[in-house]
């Protein structure tokens, strides 16, 4: 079921969506600086510094654009959430790789399809924005914050889990497997 009330969903997302990009622009630091111990003791692969670096960056607005597609579910606009949430980034991904490598001889390095991916989180979120920001009239309307943090808990919980279980994995096989085992 969803609300109708624009004003308190709006002063919602604006609570969120501010508090998630402090959160992910701390969280990007910190693999931006811990990037070099990765390449050298988690994959042994000191070149792939620049790579990890680069990809830090990717954290921002792919948490900002995944966090928007669940208040477009929260309004059953399962169109935008599933271009948030599923398709977009994939889609525009494949878009900026395939662009890149015909115009470059057919050969792309691995930094450029690093590039390509915040690239892609950095015009998706841009888009669905405008088109949240469009769609919903402004407000300014404050939400206890006690009320957001107990109906966000069981969220949060998920997300990090699912975070979780996808970063461990890579880690340990980065940890535990070979250059050639994982195709690296």
């Amino acid at each position: 079921e969803t609300s109708d009330d624009l004003e308190s969903i709006n002063g919602l997302f604006d609570f969120v969506i501010w508090r998630v990009l402090l959160a992910s622009s701390l969280f990007t630091a910190f693999l931006y600086f811990i990037s070099p111990w990765l390449a050298i003791y988690v994959f042994a692969k000191p070149n792939l510094t620049e790579v990890l670096q680069t990809m830090a960056f990717s954290i921002i607005p792919l948490t900002l654009t995944f966090s928007l597609g669940a208040f477009f579910q929260g309004r059953m606009n399962i169109v935008a959430m599933q271009v948030a949430q599923s398709f977009g980034v994939p889609a525009l991904l494949l878009v900026i790789l395939s662009c890149a490598w015909f115009s470059a001889d057919k050969s792309l390095s691995l930094s450029a399809a690093s590039l390509s991916l915040v690239a892609s989180g950095c015009l998706l979120f841009p888009l669905l924005f405008s088109y949240w920001r469009n769609g919903s009239p402004s407000a300014a309307s404050l939400i206890k914050s006690d009320k957001i943090w107990l109906s966000a808990l069981p969220y949060w919980v998920v997300v990090i889990i699912g975070l979780g279980i996808s970063w461990c994995s890579t880690l340990a096989l980065g940890a535990w497997g070979t250059s050639s085992e994982l195709a690296i």
